[in-house]
């Protein structure tokens, strides 16, 4: 009798385990810590999404002023085109 309860709490613990709950219900768990950890998380990714477009322009800017500096007048025509 006592395997029959042990063999019924071991699958009562795998239908638990198997039980899933709806992403739009997370967020009724959640306290006023959490959603301030959600948002600050939120306005950071926004900022490395902006910082990115940024350095890459930067970037760019300056290989072509390295490009203009290494080159010479020969490539400034060249550069002038791929504005």
């Amino acid at each position: 009798m006592a395997e029959t309860t042990e063999v019924k709490a071991i699958h009562e613990a795998e239908k638990k385990k198997n039980q899933s709950l709806p992403f739009y219900q997370l967020f009724t768990f959640a306290d006023k810590y959490d959603w301030f950890i959600m948002s600050i998380g939120s306005i950071g990714a926004i900022i490395h999404a902006l910082l990115c477009q940024f350095s890459f322009f930067y970037l760019v800017k300056w290989l072509m002023d390295l490009d203009k500096i290494t080159c010479g007048t020969n490539c400034f025509l060249l550069l002038e085109l791929m504005k």
